[in-house]
C-alpha cells in the first residue's frame, strides 16, 4: 500500500525521535500490506468490489506480532467501561485500525487521551502516543465508514481548539489508479460473518471518479 500521514500535537517530533524505530516496523508493515477486497453486502452495491477491513486489520496484526507488538491487549480491569482492548501497542505507543463509522475516531482518540492522562498501562507501558490507521476516500467501501481525508480534517479541527493532547499520528492507506493492482479477495460465511474463509490473489484497477472515490474493478 502507499501510504501519507498527519501529525498533531508534536507527534512527529516523537516518531522521528523516541520511536522511531517502532514507527519504521509499523511503516514497512503497512508498505507490504496488499489491497484486501471482498464483495460488498450492502444495498445498491451487491458483487460490487469493496475495500475488506476484517482482512486488513488481521494482516496488519499478524506482520506486527513477530516484531514485538502486542496485538489486543486488553484494557485493565479498572477501566472497562472504556471496552475490551485496544488494536495493538508496544513501548508506549497505542495503535487503532479504525475502518468503520466515521463517528468512532472520537471514539479512539479521547479513549486513547483518558489512557494518557490516567497512565493506564497498555501491553506493560502508559499510553503514551497514538497511531490511527484509515483508508483513504479512494476506496468503495460501506457508507459512513471513515476514511483519512475526512479524518484529518476531524483531527485538524480538534487540534485548533486544544480538544485533546495526546500526541497523534494519522496514517491513510492508499493505491495507485489506472494500473493492475495485486489484490486478496477473501469470502466469509455470511454477510455479517467475521471469519476470514477463502482468500484469492487477484488483480484489480481503481479507476477515478467524479468524486474521490475511484471505481474497483477485478481483472483476470
Amino acid at each position: 500500500m502507499l501510504i501519507h500521514s498527519s501529525d498533531f500535537n508534536g507527534a512527529g517530533a516523537l516518531f522521528s525521535s523516541r520511536y522511531e524505530a517502532e514507527w519504521q516496523e509499523l511503516e514497512a508493515a503497512l508498505q507490504a500490506m496488499p489491497l484486501y477486497v471482498k464483495d460488498s453486502g450492502q444495498e445498491g452495491k451487491l458483487g460490487g468490489l469493496v475495500f475488506d477491513p476484517i482482512a486488513a486489520n488481521a494482516y496488519l496484526k499478524n506482520a506486527l506480532a513477530p516484531k514485538g507488538w502486542t496485538t489486543d491487549p486488553p484494557i485493565p480491569g479498572p477501566y472497562d467501561p472504556m471496552g475490551l482492548g485496544v488494536d495493538f501497542a508496544k513501548v508506549g505507543i497505542v495503535g487503532e485500525t479504525q475502518f468503520a463509522h466515521y463517528g468512532l475516531l472520537l471514539n479512539n482518540i479521547l479513549r486513547c487521551e483518558f489512557f494518557s492522562k490516567a497512565r493506564v498501562a497498555l501491553a506493560d507501558q502508559p499510553a503514551d502516543v497514538l497511531v490511527v490507521i484509515t483508508k483513504a476516500a479512494m476506496f468503495p467501501a460501506a457508507n459512513s465508514s471513515l476514511y483519512y481525508e475526512q479524518a484529518a480534517g476531524q483531527c485538524g479541527l480538534l487540534e485548533k481548539v486544544q480538544a485533546f493532547d495526546i500526541p497523534t499520528r494519522l496514517v491513510g492507506l492508499f493505491a495507485p489508479t489506472k494500473v493492475l493492482v495485486p489484490a486478496i479477495h477473501t469470502t466469509y460465511g455470511g454477510r455479517t460473518s467475521r471469519t476470514i474463509g477463502q482468500q484469492t490473489q487477484i488483480r484489480c484497477t481503481l479507476s477515478p471518479g467524479a468524486k474521490a472515490r475511484c471505481k474497483l474493478d477485478r481483472h483476470p
